[in-house]
């Protein structure tokens, strides 16, 4: 039976009506990876305050490795906003996580979604997981999206504001390019 991480209010509690809630799909190697990325994701959470709420979704190495459980995990990743990528191991990742990373983080093509590696041994202050690296930040530069390497919680954070004006910025245009075509489809129906 693979190993699973608990939750249990590890991302600040239940959100508030003012709160925007952040799904992060979490692929992690062992119990260990797991939750040093959970804890920082609550250290992040501290860190930001209460205009935002994550949402952790774990999933282990063991089953995205699995081809059905990685086809449901895939579904979880479509709707996440950040995908995070954590391992202890100094060897590349597993082939078939490597290509579900690849799959999910190219799912997100187009979107303000960012990456997020935690690779290396637990307490190790630098990531020395070169080959898991080099696929997971080509994955993100394949489909445009952001790659973060977090060395500790600080940097996680200023991860996390660059995300944040980003997201800033493009939502409202996003906004506007479709309130635009809603009014140009409203006057062509009007029109017909």
């Amino acid at each position: 039976m693979p190993s699973e991480v608990r939750i249990e209010e590890a991302a600040g509690g239940p959100a508030t009506d003012m709160s925007r809630i952040l799904r992060v799909l979490i692929a992690y190697e062992n119990v260990h990876s797991g939750h040093r990325a959970v804890r920082l994701l609550h250290n992040l959470q501290q860190g930001v305050g209460q205009d935002f709420q994550f949402q952790p979704i774990p999933w282990s190495f063991a089953l995205l490795s699995d081809p059905a459980w990685s086809e449901i995990a895939l579904g979880d990743a479509a709707g996440a906003d950040m995908i995070w990528v954590s391992a202890e191991t100094t060897a590349p990742l597993p082939s078939a996580v490597e290509q579900w990373v690849k799959a999910a983080v190219n799912e997100k093509q187009g979107t303000t979604a960012a990456v997020v590696a935690i690779l290396g041994p637990l307490g190790s202050r630098e990531s020395c997981n070169v080959g898991g690296l080099q696929s997971v930040r080509q994955a993100a530069q394949s489909a445009a999206l952001d790659f973060f390497l977090p060395q500790n919680d600080q940097s996680l954070l200023s991860a996390f504001e660059s995300i944040r004006q980003r997201a800033d910025t493009i939502t409202p245009l996003l906004a506007g390019m479709l309130d635009h075509h809603s009014d140009a489809i409203l006057l062509n129906n009007a029109q017909a």
